[in-house]
């Protein structure tokens, strides 16, 4: 329905990289401010039959959101959006896309390097910082604080995350579906990706950030990652399992024996036996 699609086109625009582009197929003379008229202000047509690209930097006449509206990890909302109430996320002054020319250039179309390795490599590194007006997040804090360990581990051109027994094990094509619960910065999926395990891990999914300046991260390195309470059950599938659930670094961050028994319980409902 119209409604359903307006919602969908919405959420998809609203999430659309800088100069990124959006298909819409299946849908005969479509109009994307039919279906959602501020959506339509950050989009222009593309090159081809419908397809919309996203504009560069913030629309004058679109007032961005006042708060980033990612849930947190136990699941409270800054902001609540719709179709009615679309917002598009600040974009700093000298946000540079890896479209546009200064950083589109460092890629070498004729290197062994496929198009997403080079990109952890040559994405503009202060894409992530100043991600909010008017206050600081995660990346603006501990880069300032702990200067070594972000350069070196979150925001670095090689990510790593794997201790060499699991890598192994991956390596050999023992682990095909992989769940990454605390993604932070997305570096799992960087190293899966960078070193070519993705030819024998077939499902992936990852989720957690501590803010949109950390999923920022992700989105710079081209990565996927969503935000979930992980005390409740993940929206997936009865029978979907996974051969290996990861986490590192974030069970601390719970503290009463409640608060461990869910998350336990839930990651374990989705591994396979």
């Amino acid at each position: 329905s119209k409604a359903s699609l307006g919602g969908v086109v919405t959420e998809a625009v609203r999430i659309l990289a800088q100069q990124g582009v959006l298909f819409v197929l299946g849908a005969a003379d479509f109009d994307i401010s039919d279906f959602s008229p501020q959506a339509a202000k950050l989009v222009f047509a593309g090159s081809y039959a419908h397809s919309f690209v996203r504009r560069v930097g913030v629309v004058p006449d679109l007032p961005v959101c006042k708060a980033c509206g990612m849930s947190s990890l136990y699941g409270g909302r800054n902001i609540q959006l719709s179709r009615e109430n679309q917002c598009p996320a600040w974009i700093q002054p000298d946000f540079k896309s890896i479209f546009q020319k200064e950083t589109a250039s460092k890629f070498n179309p004729k290197s062994h390097e496929s198009f997403e390795n080079q990109r952890l490599q040559h994405w503009w590194r202060p894409n992530v910082l100043k991600t909010q007006q008017g206050r600081g997040e995660w990346t603006d804090r501990y880069s300032q604080t702990n200067a070594g360990p972000y350069s070196g581990a979150y925001v670095n051109s090689n990510p790593f995350k794997l201790p060499h027994r699991l890598e192994e094990a991956v390596k050999a094509g023992k682990f095909k579906r992989i769940l990454d619960a605390g993604a932070g910065s997305c570096s799992l999926e960087g190293e899966l990706r960078r070193k070519g395990y993705f030819k024998t891990v077939r499902n992936f999914l990852a989720f957690g950030a501590y803010d949109c300046s950390m999923l920022r991260i992700c989105a710079e390195r081209g990565s996927i990652s969503f935000q979930h309470n992980w005390l409740k059950p993940l929206p997936v599938c009865a029978s979907c399992k996974f051969d290996l659930i990861y986490q590192w670094a974030g069970v601390h961050h719970m503290h009463t024996v409640e608060e461990h028994d869910g998350f336990i319980s839930g990651m374990l409902a989705l591994l396979e036996c």
